[in-house]
């Protein structure tokens, strides 16, 4: 070539480059364009992250745009990413089409250039080539229609060494379905690379739908991944409340852990994320640090927990350099979050036994054998925590040829060894007939005698469960009957028709207090993250501690080390999950600390954000009684004392917010000259604006003085008390009666005391039982007061409202008398309470246990009641060899105080505790059979809780708690029943569970 025409090709080349900059979408740059060499030269060829379901026979074209695909790749060009499925027909305002004319448009000026030039290089040639593919790949390509309602996104690009900027600032409301943070089961069937772009259709990472097992996807390992994820790893910012400094993010799949930095706390282990938050599902999080709109498209928010710090989760903010990294780096996570979910979830699930066989045989690098290291790895990875000889036992016995390896039908064989539960056998076996199966007569009987389950033999909903479980048969086999044990069908809690047309007086009220600390109460962290965790889980009543900001109302624990939110952010928080969970009312209990410039801002942002879920009058033109939580209905309320001056402590509970207490928390708790008295600082004058006070309808923060007084007799006035100001109640006769006579008909709010400054909890029991309305504990810290109080909201709908016990209402009827009111509490209703502890499945290995296996047990505790008698067995069977009856223990709390206020004045310990026996070196499948039967009295409210414990004996330290399941007794299903196990932070191990016969009621 003759420097004449290297200059011309070059020239060309060049103009091509920059017709293809001056038409491209917005936020795209050319091929190489903006990468630092350095970067440049970390990337390599990015191979399908993720393998993509082969088309069928009849897609031919989807065939062709494979193959124009790898070309494309190999050659560095432009490739859009395309979908294998049908949809409607693309709109001609869509992006792919605006996409399609952009490239027509530069391809005839490319032609046009070409006709006035002398000669053309070889470079220009091969740019029109691909621009022509892809026109035609545009026209051939059908897109998966996308949920969201979106005209202004470009498209999304999967390119090989195209970076993406900082995305344009387009100001974009629109939501997007996160698999990893969403009810909708349809959001599994499609994880969204981000929420801004159009969707990118990653498939599910699981084996095809095919007996056929050469059809299955390659294996999700190592070789799968893109390797600049692997090593040296991805630059990307991380976010703090300190700091943004740029880490290095790498995937460890050995460890399944996402490493950053190399200090040995810098990672997340990949089953503890809980959900991954991008566009704007994460918009709060990026306006809480500040960050300009500008990132959002690459903003990145991982929550997982973290139980070094057992009252913690944990949040990770990143935001990627470019949008090449961003769906490498999202891509991946989310498709290693949810495979792992779904290889682990495999081995219980009742439906389809091959399901774990198929996804595990799929995830290898060779398809042919598994030897044993493999399984032993298998296991470990999938909390099977059996002793090896154990394993080496199933592994022998399914080596039919002796060859020291498995093939897949061998494989097939030592999988159905696992997932076997030998105690089914049992309860099979005691209701089965002579023939050695259950006929639909048979299995009525069980769901009727044993699992005490309302059904009707002959009905349609009866004979549906049985067709379901015996396939087609008019039987069911031991494989059926096991599998309907395995199912949901044998879930432990009761689904509840409750009553939501009484006031809201008559509801205990699930409430949080200071929901915005993650930690401790003095040095804990702030963020909207406790108002989401809260509402998702059910609170009806959030706490705000506003303050004065440099630019506005802010939340914060005032005068403590924690740092602040701003307060819209809370507020546009709120409005978005307030009604997630549940649709009756959420009532926002404000403690103003502010001046009353921010308090009118306050209440204007109020307005403004919560529109009309903000109730800002009242609804009932009889205001001698509250609305109930049905009137009420996805309405916001706000509980503000009204506009007056008044001396509060600005540190204390409810301060201003309530006008409440006389005696503060402060005061309660600690004295003028405590430590916390001198961290809150003095008490000072606050007045309450009129366009904030104003907002109070029907939940108005009144100053506590008298029972007796005109205030006290208000429909709409709320006093609160810290927990420690009602035990001192309870000394006086006089105020303990008159408590209960006014929760009968007017509300009451109690709050942690603040000596309580480590956010540890105290029993709601006994407030519950004095009537109290909102009892708000601190939801940061799942400890026994926060279990129980979770256990109270659970009948089925989580909705947050219960019903109080007709004994604690005003019942016009059945007038109680002032003086009788304490004869409610008096333990004298004889009752039964009968549990046999089966087995376990699946339990997780204690985070700091160095061993691979442990050795689990049992323990029980039994809340509220007069223990009157307790008997415990070991029912002898085939698999019942752990008879160590001198290992169980029980030990009974006499109630002797004859007052109901003494006994109401203690923390309410347990009044039984069972314990079984231990069973050594058997995490997986543990079997106690062991029998615990109580008979108790209860009082008239019979709020009576169980509580499960699974723990570790160790030789090393105290005994290691696994997981705890607390309840409501009468919410519990007789019968045989799983029970779930949730870990430190109250959420449940979706693989994990309790095999226990449960049996109650009246003597």
């Amino acid at each position: 070539m003759t420097s004449s025409t290297k200059g011309q090709s070059t020239s060309s080349n060049q103009s091509s480059q920059q017709a293809v900059s001056s038409t491209c979408l917005p936020g795209a740059i050319p091929i190489k364009s903006g990468i630092p060499e350095r970067m440049s030269q970390l990337r390599t060829p990015c191979q399908s992250t993720f393998p993509i379901p082969q088309p069928s026979a009849s897609s031919e074209h989807t065939k062709n745009n494979s193959s124009h695909n790898n070309n494309n790749n190999n050659n560095n060009q432009l490739s859009l990413v395309t979908s294998t499925k049908t949809s409607p027909a693309i709109s001609s305002s869509s992006p792919v089409t605006k996409l399609a004319s952009s490239i027509g448009t530069l391809l005839s000026k490319i032609n046009s250039d070409s006709e006035s030039s002398d000669s053309s290089s070889s470079d220009s040639g091969k740019l029109k080539l691909m621009i022509s593919k892809s026109v035609q790949k545009l026209k051939n390509t059908t897109f998966l229609k996308s949920p969201v309602n979106d005209s202004q996104n470009g498209s999304s690009v999967d390119s090989t060494n195209v970076a993406v900027p900082i995305p344009r600032s387009n100001g974009r409301t629109d939501s997007a379905v996160d698999p990893l943070n969403s009810d909708d089961p349809a959001a599994s069937t499609m994880l969204r690379v981000n929420s801004d772009d159009q969707d990118i259709s990653v498939p599910k990472p699981v084996y095809k739908d095919s007996s056929d097992s050469d059809n299955f996807q390659r294996p999700l390992d190592k070789t799968s991944i893109p390797p600049i994820f692997l090593n040296p790893g991805i630059q990307m910012l991380r976010v703090t409340h300190k700091k943004r400094v740029m880490r290095t993010f790498r995937m460890d799949v050995d460890n399944n852990r996402l490493w950053w930095d190399s200090k040995s706390s810098s990672f997340v282990e990949i089953d503890k994320i809980k959900s991954i938050r991008t566009g704007p599902h994460a918009r709060n999080y990026r306006e809480e640090f500040r960050v300009s709109a500008e990132s959002e498209d690459l903003w990145i928010t991982i929550i997982y927990y973290n139980y070094s710090k057992s009252n913690n989760i944990k949040t990770l903010h990143i935001i990627a350099s470019y949008k090449h990294d961003y769906d490498t780096f999202l891509k991946t996570l989310k498709n290693l979050v949810y495979f792992r979910r779904q290889m682990t979830s495999s081995l219980t699930a009742s439906s389809d036994s091959d399901l774990f066989t198929q996804l595990h045989w799929n995830n290898r690098a060779s398809q042919d054998k598994v030897k044993f290291d493999y399984a032993l790895n298998l296991c470990s990875t999938l909390n099977i925590h059996a002793h090896d000889s154990d394993i080496r036992k199933m592994f022998d016995k399914s080596d039919k040829d002796h060859s020291g390896y498995l093939d897949f039908d061998e494989f097939k064989n030592f999988v159905q060894l696992i997932r076997e539960r030998k105690e089914f056998k049992l309860v099979f076996k005691a209701y089965k007939n002579e023939e050695g199966n259950m006929k639909l007569e048979d299995f009525y009987n069980f769901l009727k005698n044993c699992q005490h389950d309302i059904v009707i033999m002959g009905s349609s909903e009866l004979q549906k469960i049985f067709d379901k479980f015996s396939e087609g048969k008019d039987y069911m086999d031991f494989v059926n009957f096991s599998n309907f044990l395995n199912s949901p069908y044998t879930s432990c809690t009761k689904q509840i028709e409750a009553d939501y047309s009484r006031p809201l007086n008559e509801y205990f009220i699930s409430s949080s207090h200071n929901t915005y600390l993650l930690g401790r109460q003095i040095n804990g962290v702030s963020s909207i993250e406790g108002y989401i965790r809260a509402l998702q889980r059910g609170s009806r009543c959030v706490e705000i501690d506003i303050w004065d900001g440099e630019d506005g109302p802010i939340v914060t624990h005032g005068r403590t080390l924690t740092n602040s939110i701003d307060f819209q952010t809370v507020v546009q928080t709120i409005r978005k999950y307030a009604f997630m969970t549940s649709p009756f009312p959420v009532i926002l209990s404000l403690e103003i600390r502010c001046n009353t410039v921010n308090q009118a801002k306050v209440a204007s942002i109020l307005k403004e954000t919560l529109g009309d879920f903000l109730l800002t009058d009242p609804i009932l033109t009889n205001f001698m009684s509250l609305p109930s939580p049905e009137e009420l209905k996805h309405k916001i309320l706000v509980k503000v004392k009204q506009p007056t001056t008044i001396t509060s402590d600005p540190n204390t509970s409810e301060g201003t917010s309530t006008s409440v207490s006389s005696s503060t928390s402060m005061s309660d708790d600690q004295g003028k000259n405590s430590v916390i008295s001198k961290i809150t600082g003095k008490k000072k004058a606050i007045k309450i604006c009129f366009e904030l006070g104003s907002l109070g309808v029907y939940v108005v923060g009144v100053k506590f003085r008298n029972f007796s007084l005109k205030e006290s007799k208000t429909p709409n006035h709320c006093f609160s008390f810290s927990n420690k100001k009602v035990q001192n109640m309870l000394g006086d006769d006089g105020k303990f009666k008159a408590l209960m006579k006014h929760n009968r008909t007017y509300l009451v709010r109690i709050y942690p005391s603040l000596i309580r400054f480590k956010s540890n909890n105290f029993n709601p029991l006994l407030f519950w039982e004095l009537g109290c309305q909102m009892v708000a504990t601190n939801w940061q810290l799942y400890d026994i007061g926060q279990q129980i109080n979770e256990a109270m909201f659970k009948d089925g709908s989580n909705y947050g409202y219960v019903l109080k016990p007709d004994c604690l209402r005003n019942n016009k009827q059945r007038r109680i008398k002032t003086d009788e009111l304490p004869n409610i509490l008096k333990y004298d209703i004889p009752q039964y309470f009968n549990i046999e502890i089966i087995s376990a499945r699946q339990l997780p290995k204690p985070k700091d246990l160095k061993e691979r296996t442990f050795d689990p047990y049992v323990e029980l505790e039994f809340y509220n009641g007069k223990v009157d008698d307790v008997k415990l067995h070991c029912i002898e069977g085939r698999i019942g060899t752990y008879k160590l009856n001198k290992d169980i223990t029980a030990s009974v709390l006499e109630k002797s105080k004859q007052s109901p206020s003494e006994i109401l004045n203690e923390f309410c310990d347990p009044a039984v505790t069972f314990k079984t026996s231990v069973v050594p070196k058997n995490g997986f499948k543990p079997i106690w059979r062991q029998r615990c039967e109580v008979k108790y009295s209860s009082n008239r409210s019979n709020l009576t809780f169980v509580r499960f414990l699974v723990k570790c004996n160790t030789s090393e330290q105290k005994d290691v708690l696994i997981g705890v399941f607390c309840s409501k007794l009468s919410n519990l299903k007789q019968g045989y029943r799983s029970i779930p196990i949730y870990d430190h932070q109250g959420e449940e191990y979706i693989y994990s569970s309790l095999f226990v016969n449960v049996q109650y009621g009246r003597l």
